[in-house]
């Protein structure tokens, strides 16, 4: 069975996330700490990969977003104001898919 793997993006990786860089934003901090034994995590606005070392010689897993999580990382780099959310990772074929779940007000 694919048992999904939670990552929570929390308010301290908010606030101490770099916006605008692949690997110091609040998403990127997040999978850093969720894949710990990752050397190094780049982030865009659809996806993320997983690398083995610090050096970009070939990734190990890639993770594709859905629309809510692309939307949520636009505004983080706008400097508009986000808030804490769940990721849902699941091993789908050759990739992780993730969907994010968000508070509702």
């Amino acid at each position: 069975m694919n048992r999904p793997k939670i990552i929570q993006i929390t308010e301290k990786d908010i606030c101490n996330g770099e916006r605008g860089d692949f690997n110091k934003c609040a998403v990127a901090l997040a999978l850093q700490r969720g894949f710990s034994s990752v050397g190094k995590v780049d982030v865009d606005q659809n996806s993320a990969k997983l690398y083995e070392s610090k050096k970009d010689d070939g990734y190990l897993a890639r993770i594709e977003f859905d629309g809510e999580i692309f939307e949520w990382i636009e505004d983080f780099d706008a400097e508009v104001e986000v808030q804490p959310f769940m990721i849902e990772l699941r091993w789908i074929g050759d990739s992780y898919h993730a969907n994010g779940y968000f508070k509702t007000k």
